[in-house]
């Protein structure tokens, strides 16, 4: 055949207008590096003795410290040979699936893509504005997939770097100001699963299927949440099917597919899926946002985005209906349409299905991202019908009408100071960083306590000084077991101390914590109090203070108990690790505590002979045995369960990695067509 006169050029400017496009997102990528200090991670103190110390300067408000805590667990854990299966540092333990390590696991990467020359605290930083630009490859694979300009995405991804959003929103106040990780990763992720399935049935690609299935599979790991979204885009894609329903789409080959990606994606999840099936009822979680009313959901979803940029996602909305080219953006708007119903059904606003311990408000991050979408998609309908008249330039005026619309956006948002948009819909505005004296007076706190405390025991940090949870920072500085007064995240409502469990995750007052009772219940043997509670610690008669900063002081308990104890016994040696602790003890004995939070894959020996192992008043361990001894050992067992979704992790590699190595063997043994191009609704290129 002949090629199509003119063709050849035409493709060459295409390939062209794509480089050129990737080019610029590359440019925007490295303004957004530099504006938000990804080439500034160290910052050098001058000391009061004249010495000079360089610290980390990474993001430090509200939640990083836990999530940079939780990578250098997981790093740590890797380093040792070991799967982190049991979080120990952090109040009393708790079961990775509680909380997956899928945001941990992409620090841990992007630590390792440094060589390990950053520590995780400054990869941390790094990790944080990847995710900020991760939904490019989302916008950018959806603008593909309906043959108009890349610049459509990058426009999608100026709205998304600019506009603010809420704490809870997936926008720059809830990653980079505030810190919720997991959240907005598992965002990036769904929205990247949204064209990868798209691609999977319109191109009828079993390749593209093994694509979507593990991008699922992440999203679940990264957060839990996920399988509503990705419920969401279930139905956006049945509904787009029906829709867009001609000769070009077989149902039985689609069906077969979709099935293909929820089989791949539960097998790849399913050490994840059947520990949370098995142990759901131990979860608790405190709702601490909801909507209460339709009124207060439709703010909300303005503020998510900022009034101009939901405005234009109106346009268009509406302009993917009046478009027929414009099939993954009807995809787009037929998930938005399912995930906002979906969203008011379970938001307690109506009469609908409960899912306990829900935050409703936690799903807007990925209709954020949908809506985002929408709006550059209604930039890019008022330019192509402009261009429409305009002849053989159409393609100048809709591609140059894009950059405009990218520089306007962020010229009105970010550079501009006397800008009409408020304050408070404005990103990339300066965050709290660590970096200060401060933190290395915390470090030398928390590595002197590590050293003075009894072998054995665990530290009590009270107090921050930057933002509210500078206390998990400690976990990079030593593997000690640790408690905090204000510890973000707790899963169980017997923790010992002086608080509401339905309605907090805080000691209300932390002084309490200094009570001779508490102390002992949780076997801490020396505690870190920043300036704040100095005072209390200072005039407790169970603390003797061995070092005092202007910021930071370091306590040593008394009379300190271990962590195992005895019943009629001393302990001799103690041995607390992620997922296992052993102690010896100077006497035999049948009845030993073990102030470790307790779960049902905790088992135990005394001398080797099993012993039970129950749940004390404090959510804590106690060990019997009919025959004492004097050495214990409690292990975090894999059981049948967990090999299990061991076995069905493997199968999902094997079959996931058939498929994207060997595709049309499978398509041709399942009888279904290979990958086509008249899989996908046909468009001018030139649109």
């Amino acid at each position: 055949m002949r090629a199509e006169p003119g063709g050849r050029e035409r493709r060459r400017a295409g390939i062209f207008l794509d480089l050129a496009w990737i080019a610029g997102f590359a440019v925007v990528a490295v303004w957004v590096f530099h504006r938000l200090g990804a080439f500034d991670l160290w910052q050098t103190i001058t000391l009061p003795d004249g010495t000079s110390e360089r610290l980390v300067k990474t993001f430090g408000a509200v939640d990083h410290p836990f999530h940079a805590g939780r990578a250098e667990l997981l790093r740590r854990s890797l380093a040792d040979g070991e799967i982190l299966r049991w979080v120990a540092a952090h109040q009393g333990g708790y079961p990775v699936e509680f909380y997956p390590l899928g945001a941990a696991a992409f620090e841990v990467l992007i630590w390792a893509s440094t060589l390990g020359l950053l520590p995780v605290m400054a990869a941390h930083k790094v990790a944080v504005i990847v995710i900020f630009l991760l939904p490019v490859a989302g916008y950018f694979l959806l603008a593909r997939a309906d043959r108009i300009p890349l610049g459509v995405g990058l426009l999608a991804l100026a709205f998304h770097l600019s506009a603010r959003g809420w704490w809870w929103s997936g926008g720059y106040y809830e990653l980079v100001d505030w810190g919720l990780v997991s959240s907005s990763l598992a965002m990036a992720t769904l929205l990247l699963f949204v064209p990868v399935s798209f691609l999977a049935l319109r191109q009828q690609s079993i390749r593209w299927a093994a694509v979507a299935a593990v991008v699922a599979a992440f999203a679940v790991y990264t957060n839990a949440r996920s399988f509503l979204p990705l419920a969401a885009v279930a139905v956006g894609m049945i509904s787009s099917l029906t829709w867009e329903s001609d000769r070009r789409i077989v149902w039985r080959p689609s069906a077969v597919r979709a099935i293909g990606i929820i089989g791949v994606a539960a097998l790849l999840a399913a050490p994840l899926l059947i520990a949370i099936a098995r142990f759901n009822d131990l979860y608790y979680f405190v709702i601490y946002e909801r909507y209460d009313s339709f009124r207060e959901y439709w703010h909300a979803s303005i503020t998510a985005v900022s009034g101009p940029v939901f405005a234009l996602a109106i346009v268009g909305f509406v302009a993917v209906w009046l478009l027929p080219n414009l099939v993954a953006g009807r995809f787009v708007a037929l998930t938005l349409i399912a995930h906002v119903l979906m969203t008011v059904l379970l938001s307690g606003l109506t009469i609908g299905p409960h899912i306990e311990q829900l935050e409703a408000i936690r799903l807007m991050p990925f209709q954020r991202a949908l809506t985002i979408y929408l709006a550059a998609l209604g930039i890019y309908a008022v330019l192509a019908t402009v261009a429409r008249f305009a002849g053989r330039r159409k393609l100048e005026i809709v591609n140059i009408g894009l950059a405009g619309a990218i520089l306007a956006t962020f010229f009105v948002y970010i550079w501009w100071e006397g800008s009409p948009i408020p304050e408070s819909d404005r990103a990339m505005y300066p965050v709290l960083t660590t970096g200060e004296s401060f933190f290395l007076e915390q470090e030398e706190a928390i590595e002197l306590a590590d050293r003075s405390a009894e072998p054995g025991t665990a530290i009590l940090v009270l107090g921050s000084m930057l933002s509210w949870h500078d206390q998990f920072w400690s976990m990079q500085w030593s593997d000690r077991p640790f408690f905090f007064n204000d510890w973000l995240w707790y899963w169980q409502q017997d923790l010992y101390g002086d608080y509401d469990p339905t309605r907090e995750h805080v000691y209300p007052d932390p002084a309490t914590t200094l009570d001779p009772e508490f102390l002992s219940v949780q076997g801490i043997g020396a505690v870190v109090v920043s300036s704040q509670f100095a005072g209390a610690a200072s005039i407790s008669s169970e603390l003797e203070q061995i070092a005092q900063g202007v910021d930071y002081s370091v306590y040593l308990v008394r009379n300190p108990t271990a962590i195992v104890t005895a019943e009629g016994a001393t302990t001799t040696e103690i041995d607390v690790q992620n997922q296992q602790i052993r102690a010896t003890v100077s006497e035999p004995s049948a009845n030993i505590q073990v102030r470790r939070n307790w779960f049902p894959r905790w088992s135990a020996t005394i001398d080797g002979q099993p012993a039970m192992v129950l749940k004390d008043e404090h959510g804590f361990m106690t060990v019997l045995s009919s025959s004492p001894g004097t050495e214990i050992a409690l292990v975090y067992r894999v059981d049948a369960w967990d090999w299990l979704g061991r076995m069905f992790l493997l199968m999902g590699i094997g079959i996931a990695a058939a498929f994207l190595l060997q595709p049309r063997r499978f398509e041709k043994h399942l009888g279904l067509r290979g990958p086509s191009r008249q899989g996908m609704i046909e468009t001018a290129s030139e649109s």
